[in-house]
């Protein structure tokens, strides 16, 4: 074999040789990275992981709680469509009966079979009515407790957007209040704010509490309002500072003795 033919030989093994290492470092790399990348995708997951929960459990919560509502509207709706064909059906039998009294053998002319059979009429008649009324006032009574409900989801609803972790603490520490008071707190649009002003400042809460039912209305009135107004910046009486007197950029000159010159 001539020299240039070894020499080309040897130059060929070499550049594999070099391409060989450089592949193997390629894929240590490669595997490096590889192995690297899922702990890095496994720390953004339990990151993940851990916000969702949170969002999660609140979304849950106001879904919750407009699934309640809409129920509540819909049981409100086939009651109130319920008690207006009762009230219909009621319409119509005072409409096209006459009111029967209860008749009496002496108005029959004591003849047994036509007493008897106004009799049932008449008994039908008080039967229909009673089962209506009493029908009538389950309904309204129904209606009384769904605002009552809806009324105590939106004022939850509102302590919720108030925010304050100790708003139960406070509401717990303010004493009786007299009848109807409470109830009005709570309708109120800013009702949570109010509770939450009163378990604060006790001694206003005693105050209520020993009023009337009308009274504590009045001052409840004057709360609001004046939880309603904002404070006003005070501003101060002092005068305004003296502002100090700024000197020229005049140099002033220096004076020597009588009859001294300067250069």
């Amino acid at each position: 074999m001539s020299d240039e033919n070894e020499a080309a030989l040897e130059a060929s093994n070499n550049f594999v040789i070099d391409g060989g290492d450089q592949t193997s470092e390629q894929i240590e790399g490669e595997s490096q990275n590889t192995e690297s990348a899922p702990v890095e995708n496994a720390n953004e997951s339990e990151s993940t992981e851990e916000v969702t929960p949170k969002v999660d459990k609140m979304q849950a919560r106001f879904n919750k709680i407009t699934a309640d509502k809409h129920e509540e509207i819909r049981k409100r709706e086939s009651e109130a469509k319920r008690a207006d064909a009762l009230q219909a059906k009621l319409d119509e039998i005072e409409n096209k009966k006459p009111t029967l009294t209860e008749p009496t053998l002496e108005g029959h002319d004591y003849d047994d079979v036509a007493f008897n059979a106004a009799n049932v009429n008449f008994q039908v008649q008080e039967q229909v009515k009673a089962e209506l009324a009493s029908q009538k006032a389950k309904q309204e009574q129904s209606n009384i407790e769904a605002k009552a409900q809806e009324s105590l989801g939106l004022y939850n609803e509102r302590v919720t957007a108030l925010g304050k972790d100790d708003f139960q603490v406070k509401a717990d520490s303010i004493p009786q209040l007299p009848e109807g008071v409470a109830s009005a707190i709570m309708s109120l649009e800013n009702g949570p704010d109010m509770i939450y002003h009163l378990g604060s400042h006790l001694d206003k809460a005693d105050s209520l509490a020993s009023m009337t039912p009308m009274a504590a209305m009045m001052e409840l009135g004057k709360i609001s309002s004046q939880m309603s107004i904002k404070p006003e910046t005070k501003t101060s009486a002092a005068p305004d500072p003296i502002e100090p007197l700024r000197t020229g950029s005049v140099l002033t000159k220096e004076r020597g003795p009588s009859g001294a010159t300067y250069d």
